[in-house]
């Protein structure tokens, strides 16, 4: 009840900040943004998604990344995203990642790197140890307590030391800052409109959830650094069906 009527805009100013604390006790962070709806293409993430599995593979990602990038000017980058979209019988949960390309490093390796989306918050701490990889960005996953309620993808804790970044979370929303406390991106979260009325699944709601940075900024971050690879991008998506 209290995640409908603030998703149907009922509660404001006092209420609406007290609402987003209780609804997300287990995922602080999130909720302090209030998904905007996405106004392109009247609201649709995914143009006829029940006809997107027929596609083919590399139609689909190009779509995905597509999707992701769309308002997203050429001095910025989207360096983690995440959609998730529905029919009235399966879920599509697609992701974009961002990884160093050293030799040997395989874009189906940086895909399958993903942490607990409790991670988030042990990250803050000086102890949090994280398995070695080569992401700058990783999948988040696990229980939700609602909808909307995770951060899909994230930045991970080895490229938030390797840059000298850090992200600041606040009323106004999560905002990734540079070693000097310079903003250089931000995170962003939408949710779309259902293109099929016939589904009858009320919680399958669209949405879409993505961290832009200014490409400079990377640039200058990774030279600082002394990181002499370049930085590349991989799409995958996963379809689960409905029991």
């Amino acid at each position: 009840m209290l995640y409908k009527d603030w998703e149907s805009g009922r509660w404001d100013g006092v209420e609406r900040e007290l609402a987003r604390i209780v609804l997300s006790a287990s995922e602080p962070y999130v909720l302090l943004i209030t998904p905007r709806h996405w106004s392109e293409n009247n609201g649709v993430l995914i143009d006829q998604v029940d006809r997107f599995q027929k596609l083919g593979e590399e139609v689909q990602k190009s779509k995905i990344k597509e999707l992701l990038e769309v308002g997203v000017s050429d001095d910025y980058m989207v360096i983690a995203g995440a959609v998730v979209d529905c029919t009235y019988k399966q879920e599509m949960m697609a992701f974009m990642l961002t990884y160093l390309n050293i030799p040997g490093m395989k874009p189906e390796y940086a895909a399958y790197t993903y942490e607990r989306n409790s991670r988030v918050m042990l990250q803050m701490r000086e102890d949090f140890f994280e398995e070695k990889h080569f992401n700058i960005s990783i999948h988040y996953n696990g229980i939700e307590s609602f909808k909307h309620s995770n951060i899909m993808c994230g930045l991970s804790k080895t490229a938030l030391l390797a840059f000298g970044w850090h992200i600041e979370v606040g009323v106004s929303g999560m905002k990734l800052l540079d070693e000097r406390g310079e903003q250089i991106g931000w995170f962003e979260h939408y949710c779309g409109s259902r293109s099929d009325m016939g589904n009858r699944y009320q919680r399958n709601q669209p949405y879409m959830q993505r961290w832009i940075v200014q490409k400079d900024k990377l640039d200058k971050s990774m030279r600082e650094a002394g990181i002499p690879h370049s930085v590349e991008r991989v799409v995958d998506f996963c379809i689960q069906d409905y029991e």
